[in-house]
């Protein structure tokens, strides 16, 4: 911890000339280049369907903008999580990372992530993959409900949602084009282009983009629980390709998404992968998938607005279909879901909206081939399942309060039905606001949670059918405008899970499964404070958790009762925006996390507690805009400054040895955008 506060010390130091550099401005230079809007009066929908500040949003809402995307030079979306509060990462299985929030592992269900509306999360085990995956560069816009999603969407928010807008029509009206590279001294981390057209015909909106690349988890060594060691190097690509086409016109959208994420590894689960006669290459996993929707918004009258939409989407996950059907690592599924839905919104005056809305999925689970027949379906090569839904919202704004209160409905035939509300009460007074938010939330069992439950109970390891998790949870949030150029947020959050659904290898069987446990959860505070003018800005976070609940014994650290596996209870960062001149910005950014706890080998070739000291990661990005030609952009990144060997801990007690970060990474990125009349 010394060490710690002693590079905060640092960088604090070098902010503070900053502000006073700002704060001595002129009374015009004051004016803040975000004068249109007052720090927190930026409007979102993610927690209210309907357009609120973020002062009235009923939630713990935080809002990223492309340009402060762009300014951070942010490689994926990890560089950008990581700087919101709460917000941490860990290893799952077969070098894959997953999210947690506040905490809590998240990463099977607990956080959904949507694209222009589109839900990423995989339907086998429900989880997300992150590490030179999504395209950061097509971003306008990215709003996240720190908290609990599910009486708006469903059995995957129930811990917060990653609500993502991409640059539409209307925000590019041309052609924008971005090269990455980025290499450590050892190797290249990074290649990857991206390319998009945008362009409005009248009532015709038209656009197109496409991402590629290659890349790497790291270049550093990884080492199991019995000393087998492999360069990450050559055995940990991260290549994703993403293809997305849309069109509108009036009311009218169409959308087709192709999303693949083409990974190797050699960690597997609890050894690495390093006979080369059996593998000899790295062995693949993909994360595949595509995406259809068709929707329409139709307004009748001044009040009323309707917006039925159909979507597809067909995932290919975990998969690997070239080594043997009895490998550990074979697996050859696909899921198609089709999805109705229609909202209505009605302003019943214009101080009160209504709206109510319902959904029916029908999604399918199909076996390849050569899956043999102890991996079906209870037998059977296809299993589908539906789940109908019933939301509705009521938003009523008075002169010194706002109420919000919410409810959904979920029936599925698997697992049964879940009803959460919630009831949200805002108030705002001049520079100061509060918020008093109580939600229930859910978390729905996949379909390789259900299929494994039923071996386990087959095999007679276990004798209860898996069933959904249920959380509540309670926070208060208060904000404070301190000037025109800088505000202060602070919230505070309790959140009980209620029968957890947890990863179990069971050793006497030989098998894996899910199952509930009694419960688990988290309690803490989270603090921003944002600091802009026309030189720049500031945003400086701090965010705490301890558990609240601990009855699960596979996140617990023994002898530390206030901690989970993996993730630290403090959390700090900051990331600045200094204009040194009308086209060139010095960005530094960093995050700083305090001890964290997770298994690692030891010399008896077994798991072993092992603590991990503070650590923080300092990222310096120097950007140029119109170099040269207008629209012309120039990039130089330094990532892992200071070198620090961070590594991905499992959140759980999972036999997975930590899986090694990038080193120091240089990078340079070059942007073109051509503006069409």
């Amino acid at each position: 911890m010394p060490k710690l506060w002693c590079l905060m010390g640092v960088l604090v130091s070098l902010l503070l000339p900053w502000h006073l550099v700002w704060a001595q401005s002129s009374a015009e230079e004051e004016l803040s280049f975000y004068e249109l809007e007052n720090l927190l009066d930026e409007v979102v929908t993610v927690a209210s369907i309907k357009p609120l500040t973020l002062r009235e949003s009923p939630g713990i809402v935080t809002r990223i903008t492309a340009e402060q995307i762009q300014h951070s030079g942010a490689r994926d979306l990890i560089d950008v999580l990581r700087l919101v509060p709460g917000f941490d990462f860990g290893v799952d299985v077969q070098g894959v990372v997953g999210v947690g929030m506040r905490g809590n592992w998240a990463n099977e269900g607990k956080v959904l992530l949507l694209i222009d509306g589109l839900e990423y999360n995989e339907r086998l085990y429900s989880t997300l993959q992150f590490g030179h995956h999504f395209p950061v560069d097509f971003i306008q816009s990215i709003e996240i409900i720190r908290g609990p999603g599910s009486p708006l969407y469903g059995g995957y928010a129930e811990l917060a949602v990653i609500n993502i807008t991409t640059k539409r029509a209307t925000d590019l009206n041309g052609l924008f084009l971005t090269g990455v590279y980025g290499s450590t001294t050892n190797t290249t981390a990074r290649r990857q282009v991206s390319l998009a057209y945008g362009r409005v015909f009248d009532h015709l909106h038209l656009s197109a983009s496409i991402f590629g690349g290659e890349g790497i988890r790291s270049d550093r060594t990884y080492t199991d629980f019995y000393e087998q060691t492999y360069d990450m190097t050559h055995n940990s690509d991260l290549n994703p390709m993403n293809v997305s086409l849309s069109l509108g016109y009036k009311g009218f959208s169409a959308r087709w998404v192709m999303d693949k994420y083409h990974t190797t590894q050699r960690d597997a689960f609890d050894e690495a992968v390093v006979d080369d006669i059996v593998y000899p290459q790295p062995p693949f996993i993909d994360f595949d998938s595509y995406f259809g929707e068709i929707k329409y918004t139709y307004h009748w009258g001044e009040h009323l607005t309707l917006t039925p939409q159909i979507d597809f989407k067909r995932q290919y996950s975990w998969f690997n279909d070239e080594v043997a059907p009895d490998d550990y690592l074979f697996l050859d599924t696909h899921v198609d879901q089709i999805k109705t839905k229609l909202v209505a919104s009605y302003d019943i005056n214009p101080q009160t909206n209504l709206i109510v809305g319902g959904e029916f999925f029908n999604e399918k689970a199909v076996v390849g081939d050569k899956t043999l027949p102890e991996n079906y379906y209870d037998g059977k090569k296809e299993v589908d399942y539906n789940n109908i839904a019933l939301l509705s919202q009521l938003l009523i704004n008075r002169d010194w309060f706002n109420l919000t209160l919410g409810a959904r409905y979920d029936d599925h035939d698997a697992y049964g039905n879940s009803f959460v509300p919630r009831i949200a009460l805002t108030h705002t007074r001049k520079r100061f606001h509060i918020k008093a938010l109580v939600s229930a939330a859910f978390r729905a069992p996949a379909i390789e949670h259900v299929r494994t439950n039923q071996i386990g109970i087959a095999e007679g390891a276990i004798h209860k059918k898996i069933d959904t998790e249920n959380t509540s949870v309670y926070e208060v949030e208060l904000g404070y405008q301190l000037s025109d150029n800088n505000a202060v947020v602070a919230n505070v959050y309790h959140t009980k899970i209620k029968d957890p659904i947890v990863y179990v290898y069971d050793e006497v069987f030989d098998i894996e499964y899910y199952l509930n446990f009694e419960e688990s959860g988290t309690q803490g505070i989270e603090v921003e404070y944002k600091y802009r003018n026309n030189r720049g800005y500031a945003n400086l976070t701090y965010s705490f958790y301890q558990v609240a609940y601990d009855k699960v014994p596979d996140y617990q650290v023994p002898g530390e009762d206030q901690l989970h596996l993996a993730f630290p209870a403090h959390k700090f960062t900051a990331s600045t925006h200094l204009k040194l001149n009308d086209h060139i910005s010095l960005n530094p950014s960093v995050v700083a996390m305090s001890k964290r706890y997770g298994y690692a080998p030891d010399q008896y070739e077994s798991p072993m507690l092992k603590k991990y000291e503070p650590i923080m990661l300092f990222h310096l990005y120097l950007q140029a805009s119109d170099l040269l030609y207008d629209g012309l952009d120039v990039g130089l990144g330094i990532y892992n400054l200071l070198d620090e060997k961070n590594v991905y801990l499992q959140p759980y007690d999972g036999f997975h040895a930590p899986l090694p970060d990038m080193s120091r990474e240089f990078s340079v990125k070059v942007s073109y955008s051509i503006t069409l009349d």
